[in-house]
C-alpha cells in the first residue's frame, strides 16, 4: 500500500515541509512529490531574544504595582483619619507632615523609639505609613533576582536575633548598612542586603502596638491594628487556572483530569508497564508487566517522586546482557586484564539516568498522610478531587477552603493545602474511570478507548485556528510557528488531499542556558584544538599534509586515543599516520 506522508521540520523561524509516497513493499515507488519551505519572522526580539510583548507586559505590571501601591497607601491615610491619629490637615502636599522641607524626626528612629516611649498621634501614624509603604518581600518563586533577596533576608533575620533586637525597625536604626564610607537603610542596585521579609514587618507591627498600648497609648487599639494589617499586608490571592482547563475528548462537558490525580497516575503508569520492553543478546523480549505483576510495580512506580530506569533495573534484578529497548545506549571498551581486543559494552550507567516514570501526585500524597490514610484516601474518589483543587487553586487560602469544603477536617487540609500540582491528560477523570479498569486487566489502550464510543468533536481534514479550540498556549513563539504550520498544512491538503502520516522533526530536548552555555564553551573548545592541530601538522610534516578537516580529525583522534589504534592494538606510527590507506578513520 503507497501511503502519502506530510514531513515537517518546524522552527521558530522557519518551516521545512516535504510531501513524499512511500510504500514498503516496492522501493520503486517511493518518490518525493513536493517540498518547500516557508520563512516568518520569529515571535522575539533579534537582540535579547524575548518575546515582543515582554516590555509591554512588564510596563503594565509596574503600572498596576503603582496603581494597587496608590490605592493602598489612600486607604491606610483615611484610616488614620479615622482614627483620630491625623487631621485632614496633616495630609495636605504642601503644609502636611508629609512635606519634605519640613523639621521632622527620621521616621526609622521613630521605629525605634516606638518600642522604648509613648508616641503622639501623627508620630504613630508615620511609623505605620512607612511600613505600609515599604511592606517586605514574600515572594513565591525562586527564579532570577528572587532567590538573591531570599537568601539576603535569611542573613538579615540571622543578624536581627544574634543583635538581639525586639523588631527589624529597631536593629536597621541601630546597624544601618554601610558601604563606601555611607549609611543605607534600603537596597540599591545589585545590593539586597536589606531585604526584609513581610514577616518580620508583621512582627513588628505586633510589637509597636503592644508597647504602646503598655505605655498608655490610647490609639494603638486592638480593632486598629486588625483594620491595618487587613489593608497594609493585604495580598490578591492568585487566580484560579480551572476556566483555562479544556474539556474531555469523549466527554464535552467533563475537564480533564489533572495529570496528577491518582486515577491519571494510573493510567500513566499502565501505559508504561506495558510499553517498556526488555531485551538481550539473543533478541528476546519481554515487557515489564511479564516480569512483575501489575501491584508490585505500581507499589514501586509510586515508592518516589520520580523513578529511573537505573532504579527499575535494581528492582527487575536484570542481567547484564539484558537491556531497555527504548533507551539508547552508548558502547564503551570492556575493562579487565583478560579482555580482548576490541570487545565491547553498554554503557548502561550514563543511559538509564534517564527517568522512566514521575508519579508526583502519589508520593505528594503519602508524603503527608500515614500508610492507612493514604490506602484508604487513594481508593477513594476523594483522591482525585483533591488533586483537581491542588491542581486548580495556586493561593492557600483558597487551596484550604476548598478542600474543606470537599470533607477534609483541618489537619489534613492543613497538610494538603501545602502541596501544588500542574498539567493535564486529554481525558478526563470520568473517561479514565471507564478505560483503567480495562487496560489493568491486558487491554492496550487504543483496544480500550472503543467503550468510549466516538470523540465529542468531529474531525475535519483542515486544522482550525488556535482560537475555535480549546488548546491554550500562552507562549507567543509557539502561537506563530503553529499559526504558520496550520497554513502549510492546510495548503497542501487543499492540493493533494488528506495525508495517511505526518511526521514532525522534533528537539528531543529542550537546552537551559546552563546547557547552551556548556554547548558554547565545548565549541570554544573545539575550536582551539582545531587551530592546535593545524599548527602541530604544519610543524611535524612542514608542509607536506595537506591542512583539511578529514587530517585535522585525524590528529585529534591520534590524541583522544592516546596513539592507540582501536582496532590492533598498537602504537600508531606517526610517520604513517596520513598514508591513505593504512590509518583510515
Amino acid at each position: 500500500m503507497i501511503e502519502r506522508i506530510l514531513g515537517i521540520d518546524l522552527g521558530i523561524a522557519s518551516l521545512g515541509w516535504a510531501v513524499i509516497e512511500f510504500d514498503d513493499k516496492n522501493v520503486d515507488n517511493n518518490k518525493i512529490i513536493d517540498c518547500g519551505v516557508r520563512l516568518f519572522t520569529a515571535a522575539e526580539t533579534p537582540k535579547e531574544k524575548e518575546s515582543p510583548g515582554k516590555a509591554r507586559s512588564n510596563a503594565k505590571g509596574i503600572r498596576r504595582i503603582i496603581n494597587r501601591k496608590r490605592v493602598r497607601m489612600n486607604k491606610i491615610k483615611k484610616l488614620c483619619e479615622s482614627s483620630g491619629l491625623l487631621s485632614h490637615d496633616d495630609l495636605d502636599p504642601e503644609h502636611g507632615i508629609f512635606n519634605s522641607k519640613g523639621n521632622r524626626t527620621d521616621v526609622w528612629q521613630l521605629r525605634y523609639d516606638a518600642l522604648h516611649r509613648k508616641l503622639d498621634e501623627v508620630e504613630f501614624a508615620r511609623v505605620l505609613i512607612h511600613i505600609a509603604k515599604h511592606r517586605g518581600h514574600d515572594f513565591q518563586t525562586k527564579e532570577g533576582d528572587v532567590g538573591k533577596v531570599r537568601t539576603a533576608g535569611e542573613a538579615l533575620k540571622s543578624k536581627l536575633c544574634e543583635a538581639g533586637c525586639r523588631s527589624i525597625g529597631e536593629y536597621i536604626w541601630l546597624y544601618p548598612h554601610i558601604k563606601d564610607g555611607r549609611t543605607f537603610r534600603r537596597n540599591k542596585k545589585d545590593d539586597y542586603t536589606i531585604s526584609i521579609h513581610r514577616s518580620l514587618l508583621k512582627a513588628e507591627v505586633d510589637e509597636i502596638f503592644n508597647t504602646q498600648e503598655a505605655l498608655g497609648n490610647t490609639k494603638a487599639t486592638q480593632q486598629l491594628k486588625e483594620q491595618y494589617t487587613a489593608i497594609a499586608f493585604y495580598v490578591r490571592p492568585i487566580q484560579s487556572i480551572e476556566k483555562m482547563v479544556g474539556f474531555c475528548t469523549y466527554f464535552p462537558q467533563e475537564k480533564r483530569a489533572p495529570k496528577a490525580s491518582p486515577t491519571a497516575e494510573r493510567f500513566i503508569a499502565i501505559g508504561k508497564f506495558y510499553t517498556t520492553v526488555i531485551t538481550d543478546n539473543q533478541g528476546n523480549e519481554h515487557k515489564i508487566i511479564e516480569l512483575k505483576s501489575y501491584h508490585e510495580l505500581m507499589e514501586f512506580a509510586s515508592s518516589k517522586e520520580q523513578i529511573s530506569y537505573k532504579q527499575l533495573r535494581k528492582f527487575l534484578a536484570l542481567n547484564d546482557q539484558q537491556i531497555f529497548k527504548n533507551l539508547t545506549y552508548k558502547s564503551k571498551p570492556k575493562k579487565g586484564e583478560a579482555v580482548g581486543v576490541g570487545q565491547w559494552e553498554f554503557d548502561k550507567n550514563d543511559a538509564e539516568k534517564k527517568s522512566w516514570i514521575s508519579l508526583k501526585g502519589h508520593s505528594a500524597f503519602k508524603s503527608v498522610m500515614s500508610n492507612e490514610q493514604y490506602t484508604s484516601f487513594m481508593q477513594s474518589d476523594l483522591a482525585d478531587e483533591t488533586a483537581k483543587v491542588l491542581t486548580y487553586f495556586k493561593d492557600k487560602q483558597q487551596k484550604r477552603d476548598n478542600l474543606l469544603k470537599l470533607g477534609h477536617d483541618i489537619e489534613s487540609a492543613d497538610l494538603l493545602c501545602d502541596l501544588s500540582f500542574t498539567d493535564f491528560v486529554q481525558l478526563s477523570i470520568k473517561a479514565l474511570k471507564i478505560i483503567v479498569p480495562e487496560m489493568q486487566m491486558g487491554k492496550r489502550y487504543d483496544e480500550a478507548i472503543l467503550l468510549l464510543g466516538k470523540p465529542a468533536y468531529e474531525k475535519s481534514i483542515y486544522l482550525p485556528p488556535l482560537k475555535d479550540t480549546d488548546i491554550n498556549i500562552l507562549n507567543p513563539t509557539v502561537i506563530r510557528a503553529f499559526a504558520q504550520f496550520r497554513k502549510v498544512a492546510n495548503a497542501l491538503v487543499r492540493k493533494y488531499g488528506s495525508f495517511d502520516k505526518v511526521h514532525f522533526e522534533l528537539a528531543r530536548e529542550v537546552n537551559t542556558k546552563a546547557d547552551i552555555d556548556r554547548i558554547k564553551q565545548a565549541q570554544r573548545k573545539n575550536e582551539k584544538e582545531r587551530e592546535a592541530a593545524k599548527v602541530w601538522i604544519q610543524e611535524n610534516f612542514e608542509g607536506n599534509i595537506t591542512v583539511n578537516y578529514k587530517n585535522i580529525l585525524k590528529k585529534r583522534l591520534f590524541e583522544q586515543q592516546s596513539e592507540i589504534c582501536p582496532y590492533t592494538d598498537e602504537h600508531i606510527q606517526l610517520e604513517r599516520l596520513y598514508d591513505e590507506g593504512y590509518y583510515e578513520i
